[in-house]
């Protein structure tokens, strides 16, 4: 399977006020006494990024873009990318401690709102919502595992 990156032609950067959460990565046993038993629930988690609702501006061109690359590129959201998006929070790392890109899942189709209408159906601006999970390497989601 080729690698699936995210079009050129979509906005490179997330909105700076993204939030950033991530997965617990441990579980706790509770004790007769005391505080409860931690140990590692896994090597690595899955980080989920959530810009603020309709931050981003798309043209009419982008939104089509994004929904065919939603649609057919990434089978209706079932796939993973590649998107180096030049503000993550968190780098990849891979095989011998190379750093890598990141690679994102959709959490959600995205959403879409008008911004401002024109006599044409090309000059509407749209805001779109959307949310991604940061994928760890290895991931049954990771691209080059999908």
């Amino acid at each position: 399977m080729a690698v699936i990156r995210w079009p050129a032609t979509l906005p490179q950067s997330l909105h700076i006020d993204t939030e950033h959460t991530g997965q617990s990565g441990f579980a706790a046993t509770p004790m007769d006494q005391g505080a409860a038993r931690r140990r590692r629930r896994f090597s690595s988690a899955i980080a989920e990024l959530r810009p603020p609702k309709y931050s981003t501006k798309l043209t009419s061109a982008q939104k089509a873009t994004l929904i065919s690359f939603y649609e057919s590129t990434l089978q209706n959201g079932a796939l993973g990318f590649f998107w180096e998006t030049g503000n993550e929070p968190i780098a990849g790392v891979g095989v011998g401690g190379a750093a890598t890109e990141p690679a994102y899942q959709f959490v959600e189709r995205p959403s879409f709102k008008g911004l401002k209408p024109d006599a044409t159906a090309a000059n509407v601006t749209w805001l779109v919502s959307w949310a991604f999970l940061m994928l760890p390497i290895g991931h049954p989601g990771f691209p080059e595992f999908a």
